[in-house]
């Protein structure tokens, strides 16, 4: 959706929604993220000065990738994220807009969705995974006993010699 910066009054929040709709083609190298489907979020945009707030609040139906099986699992992100700009050309220390003119809202609210995906994510009544032929699944723990009580076998003629 696209909002014209001379629809923003200053001072006063501009409210208004759209319906997410992306190609699946976008999620391609976003794992565990494969698509997002559409969804209602609500949007207020405030100027005040030189600074622009977009605000994104809404309920997100997603489809993600379990870390664990690799099944497709729907599941539902609360988004409540703003972002800010700077009008001001000489101001380093905020993002400008890519347009003065055009605020393209899809673009903003993908790159506000993204920090919120889980990283890892787990199909519900997934217990720990069992070792199989050729490899052993192991905790942490497990882990760190089995590196301690490993030695190198380059250095395995250490052991043979006799201290006094």
């Amino acid at each position: 959706m696209i909002v014209f910066h001379s629809q923003i009054v200053e001072g006063k929040p501009f409210k208004t929604s759209f319906i997410t709709s992306y190609a699946d083609e976008r999620f391609a190298n976003l794992h565990p993220l494969v698509s997002v489907k559409p969804s209602k979020v609500e949007v207020e945009i405030l100027e005040v000065g030189d600074i622009l707030t977009i605000s994104f609040k809404g309920k997100i139906s997603v489809v993600l990738e379990c870390s664990y099986t690799l099944e497709k699992i729907s599941s539902v992100i609360n988004i409540d994220e703003s972002l800010e700009f700077s009008t001001d050309v000489s101001d380093n220390e905020l993002d400008h807009l890519k347009d003065d003119n055009r605020i393209d809202l899809d673009d903003y609210f993908f790159s506000a969705l993204l920090p919120n995906i889980p990283m890892r994510v787990k199909k519900s009544g997934i217990g720990r995974l069992k070792s199989g032929v050729g490899y052993d699944v192991i905790d942490e723990d497990e882990y760190a006993k089995m590196k301690r009580n490993k030695s190198d076998d380059r250095l395995s003629k250490l052991n043979d010699i006799e201290i006094d």
